[in-house]
């Protein structure tokens, strides 16, 4: 199987990506691209398990902080050029909902998740209209990357095996000094 090229441009760990993944790295996300609204074409996107709607951040809880952070960013970036694309959809924003979603605070059942659940809302909502402007307007990085090669990326972060490559720095380390790292 032959691995692929990840960007150094978009990541220094692009090599480390690679060659600290778990194989076969399977492609946990996904476009959909039969999906008739365009939030619902995002990899990160799936229908809610639990009640009826959509899950705005579905992603496997995987690849450690690293890879975890890799991923992360990957589809930060595929949510910008989402945003460029559709100036936010047809509803408006999204971002309080991906950030809710995130943190597992949908439902709130008590006063300070309430208020906490608001916070998000009119925070992200405001940034989220900042970060459209930005995106529709500036030019940069953003229109350097596809999408094709952004989904790999994170899909590689999410089978990035964590503890292998810290026993490698590891290892590393002390072949670099010559003894123990202690």
């Amino acid at each position: 199987m032959t691995k692929p090229t990840l960007s150094h441009e978009f990541s220094h760990l692009a090599d480390d990506l690679i060659n600290f993944a778990n194989q076969p790295v399977n492609k946990t996300l996904e476009f959909k691209k039969y999906k008739a609204f365009p939030i619902a074409k995002l990899p990160f996107v799936a229908p809610n398990a639990d009640k009826p709607g959509l899950c705005f951040w579905s992603v496997p809880q995987t690849g450690g902080y690293i890879g975890g952070s890799e991923t992360g960013r990957a589809l930060a970036f595929i949510y910008l050029k989402h945003l460029k694309e559709t100036g936010g959809g047809y509803t408006g924003r999204y971002l309080p909902s991906i950030v809710l979603d995130m943190l597992n605070l949908a439902d709130c059942d008590n006063e300070a998740d309430i208020a906490l659940h608001g916070q998000i809302i009119g925070f992200f909502w405001e940034l989220e209209r900042w970060l459209i402007g930005a995106a529709k307007n500036l030019s940069g990085k953003l229109e350097s990357f596809d999408n094709g090669s952004l989904l790999t990326h994170a899909n590689y972060g999410l089978a990035f095996n964590e503890s292998e490559y810290m026993a490698y720095l590891d290892q590393k380390g002390n072949k670099d000094t010559g003894g123990s790292n202690e």
